[in-house]
């Protein structure tokens, strides 16, 4: 967890069939592409306090945002949610997180088990993986793609953003978070963040009424260092039924 003030809780896995399954590969099988012309539509920011609970509440913003598109009073809520995941994840020293208090959520969990969860409740058919910020942007901004589950470290320059809504992976390392990726911004070079601690941040340039906090920018260069150099995670679900909703 890190000494930080905010909860983090995300802990990095591996499964080499994660392989079978690029997003590369389903990029390829869909050569003529068309591009959106404007960003995913989040649903609101969630807030974990001081748990270690993001594994729960980033999946919740992917649920909640489109094309998913399912409202925020529906199905399961985040701290059941991390119930699940952590009996979910292969780590038996988590396993009593899943029937304890809330302030004991403290062990955090994987992206991979946050979306074997999400396959075991049918409310995604599966998921792929990415090598790449490259990729990630390419599959983000398709009218087939969507916003994307990451699970990386977490520095303290990460902590706050700049005067610019950036954060960048400086500094000591605080321990791992997962955040959801909302959309790329081709002029910037940048990924545009939800994260689950409330008030954080800045505010979605393009929905700041009905998200006012939670936001921020990561480069597509720190994101490769995140997901190729460190301990990340970075998937899209696979839902054969779509609401595609904009």
């Amino acid at each position: 967890m890190g000494e930080h003030y905010r909860g983090l809780g995300y802990r990095f896995a591996w499964d080499a069939r994660n392989l079978r399954y690029r997003t590369a590969d389903r990029l390829a099988a869909e050569p003529e592409r068309k591009r959106r012309t404007k960003p995913w539509k989040p649903g609101p920011t969630l807030d974990q306090g001081r748990t270690g609970a993001c594994t729960a509440f980033g999946t919740r913003h992917a649920y909640n945002a489109t094309p998913h598109g399912h409202k925020a009073s529906e199905w399961i809520q985040p701290y059941d949610l991390y119930r699940k995941i952590v009996l979910a994840d292969g780590w038996a020293e988590n396993d009593h997180e899943a029937t304890g208090a809330i302030e004991g959520m403290q062990s955090g969990s994987s992206v991979l088990a946050a979306c074997q969860v999400m396959r075991d409740l049918k409310v995604i058919d599966g998921y792929s993986w990415f090598d790449s910020s490259e990729t990630a942007a390419d599959f983000i901004t398709w009218t087939e793609g969507s916003g994307l589950v990451i699970g990386t470290d977490w520095h303290q320059g990460m902590s706050e953003p700049d005067q610019g809504g950036v954060v960048r992976p400086s500094g000591r390392l605080l321990g791992g978070h997962l955040y959801f990726l909302t959309w790329y911004d081709a002029s910037r070079g940048a990924f545009l963040m939800q994260q689950s601690w409330g008030t954080w941040g800045i505010a979605h340039p393009w929905y700041p009424a009905a998200c006012p906090t939670g936001f921020a920018w990561l480069l597509g260069e720190d994101l490769n260092m995140l997901i190729q150099q460190r301990q990340g995670e970075l998937a899209a679900w696979v839902e054969k039924r779509r609401r595609h909703l904009s």
